[in-house]
């Protein structure tokens, strides 16, 4: 799960449930994260696109948390 704030793209550290392309949430909960941001850039937009096309970031098992985050968890998906 990738999160923008400000100049950062926060990743979570562990694996977030998300709804597969052409499905929205319906349902969600409010949930507190750990995560990793960086600053906005080249490589950092690598990462969001992987993560956006649900591939795993083999950087990110390195990385320790240096935020906690508050995101939208969905527990429902449903067709777009």
């Amino acid at each position: 799960m990738v999160v923008e704030q400000g100049n950062q793209l926060c990743f979570s550290t562990k694996a977030m449930p998300q709804c597969n392309q052409g499905y929205r949430a319906e349902n969600t909960v409010e949930k507190k994260i750990d995560a990793h941001c960086v600053q906005d850039g080249q490589l950092a937009r690598q990462w969001k696109e992987q993560a956006r096309r649900g591939e795993h970031i083999a950087a990110m098992q390195k990385k320790n948390p240096n935020k906690t985050i508050t995101v939208e968890v969905p527990t429902k998906c449903v067709a777009a």
